[in-house]
């Protein structure tokens, strides 16, 4: 009598025995794709959020450089070769150095978050 349990037990834990369209793992299958298949959006919308913010601080780094270099033109060349007035000047000045102040900021305050 218990050899023919165990021989029952054996057939009912054989592979060949499980039906091919078990709907447990059907329900699975479809679960874990779906949950891969969100992962793949997700990563592509924060893909081209991170393309659009490179592309954004290279531009705004082009910018800086240029009013940068702008300006250090402007002071060494000669009085005659000047071709900023006044006015520009000053607003290329103050754009210079806020973006200097924000720079200095920002790494303090990463700095000091870090910590925290």
């Amino acid at each position: 009598m218990l050899q023919g349990d165990n021989r029952r037990a054996e057939i009912l834990d054989s592979p060949s025995n499980v039906p091919e369209s078990d709907p447990l793992s059907e329900k699975e299958t479809f679960r874990f794709a779906s949950q891969k298949n969100e992962h793949k959006r997700r990563e592509k919308v924060l893909d081209f959020f991170n393309f659009i913010i490179l592309i954004t601080a290279g531009f705004v780094s082009l910018l800086f450089l240029l009013v940068l270099i702008c300006i250090s033109v402007h002071f060494m060349a000669p009085v005659e070769y000047h071709w900023l007035s006044d006015a520009q000047l000053k607003t290329l000045i103050t754009i210079l150095s806020s973006g200097i102040v924000s720079m200095l900021a920002s790494t303090f305050l990463n700095n000091y978050f870090r910590k925290v």
